[in-house]
């Protein structure tokens, strides 16, 4: 079962974490707090560690929090990453670099100026202009078949 289906499944709403599967399918930050009270839920054999002494499960939600993050920034400096992702500037920067070495985020890094720039996704962005032009085109439209229909509206208007 997928993240949806549980996010959508009634049941789930009732569950002391839901908050965090709500922000988990929603691409929402998460806090390491929040994170933390579900851990201490955990058995120990759940609570596995990575190479960077985090859980498993600290790591999927700071992965999770990278991928948000690239959502809403075009770029972020790493002052601001550290805060959002809590973590020292050396593992956000580790982590940074793995993601994207992974292929997980689209960004690189600037050591020079201390920023990670996130690259927009190509169809995102032609989508996105394809949206606004037939919107344009939807306007002047709508305005020369008032004009058309309505000849005196804009003199009325101006006066």
């Amino acid at each position: 079962m997928c993240i949806r289906d549980r996010y959508k499944d009634d049941r789930t709403r009732i569950t002391p974490h839901f908050n965090l599967l709500e922000k988990m399918y929603l691409e929402r930050l998460i806090k390491m707090e929040e994170v933390k009270k579900f851990e201490e839920e955990l058995k120990p054999h759940q609570k596995g560690k990575t190479l960077e002494d985090y859980t498993v499960l600290q790591r999927a939600v700071h992965e999770h929090n990278v991928l948000a993050l690239s959502k809403i920034y075009t770029n972020i400096s790493f002052d601001q990453l550290t805060k959002l992702l809590q973590v020292s500037p050396d593992k956000a920067e580790l982590l940074m670099a793995s993601m994207i070495g992974e292929g997980k985020v689209k960004a690189h890094i600037s050591q020079a100026d201390e920023f990670v720039y996130f690259e927009a996704e190509k169809e995102m962005i032609q989508r996105f202009n394809e949206l606004i032009s037939n919107l344009c085109e939807g306007v002047n439209q709508l305005i020369q078949e008032t004009s058309q229909k309505y000849p005196n509206l804009e003199a009325i208007a101006k006066s």
